[in-house]
């Protein structure tokens, strides 16, 4: 797969949370889906000489394409991969992770996780980023508000660089969790707020799944700098999405 621009008739398969999102999103390129369907469509109705965007994170893509070939509908992509190419919505969550250099395969086999479960989800993880292959493993559901997309305000408001307070850093070191969401900044506000993470040494939750920094970028940074700190890694979502990178001070576990 690759990003695919939209060259007939836009369909979008998913009338969720994401569907609402890229509705929103081929609204504002001037795009106008022709109609949204979701399983309990009658599919024999509809037209099937369209483009398929499949707007769902919550179920494995394949099974659902397959459904949708065997329908009738043969043109069938994940909504993500129509909006990677169309760069001026500076939205990535479908980024593409392309070919890895030498480089990227060193640091990737560099980092170390401190359970079997993150190995197997940032396995994952990167399986989809690379290879556009799904794995079998099921994201875990206990955390499902990180799989719900926010309205494109919401996204375009987080999109900046944070700057944490210190004070607000205080009152959040004891018993809560830096939650680091930045639509692609991730990686610029880990750097600007290390020296308060050295000190303060809060638990941090950090998206890995906005830009290519995620692949291992963000998880390096993290585990060079943090000293006795454990790492892990969890899925939310299917198709890369929803991915976290957990760090917890020992002294807290």
């Amino acid at each position: 797969m690759k990003p695919r621009k939209v060259d007939r008739p836009l369909v979008l398969y998913g009338k969720g949370n994401l569907g609402k999102l890229a509705k929103e999103i081929f609204y504002e390129l001037g795009i106008r889906p022709a109609y949204v369907m979701d399983k309990m469509c009658s599919f024999e109705a509809l037209p099937k000489d369209v483009l398929v965007a499949v707007c769902v994170a919550t179920e494995p893509y394949y099974p659902i394409a397959k459904t949708l070939n065997e329908a009738g509908w043969e043109d069938v992509v994940p909504v993500w991969d129509i909006i990677e190419a169309y760069p001026e919505v500076g939205i990535s969550n479908g980024w593409f992770a392309g070919k890895l250099t030498v480089k990227d395969k060193n640091r990737i086999r560099s980092l170390y996780w401190d359970d079997a479960s993150s190995c197997v989800f940032y396995n994952s993880f990167l399986e989809w980023r690379i290879n556009r292959r799904e794995s079998c493993i099921t994201p875990i559901n206990k955390n499902a508000y990180k799989c719900l997309p926010s309205t494109l305000a919401d996204i375009r408001a987080r999109q900046k660089v944070l700057y944490i307070n210190e004070g607000i850093l205080v009152d959040l070191v004891m018993d809560r969790i830096v939650s680091i969401h930045c639509e692609g900044y991730e990686l610029n506000t880990i750097r600007q707020n290390m020296h308060l993470f050295k000190k303060y040494r809060p638990k941090i939750e950090v998206a890995c799944y906005h830009s290519r920094d995620g692949l291992w970028k963000i998880e390096k940074y993290l585990m060079d700098n943090l000293k006795d700190y454990e790492f892990t890694f969890r899925l939310h979502a299917y198709q890369g999405q929803a991915a976290y990178m957990y760090c917890k001070p020992k002294e807290k576990i």
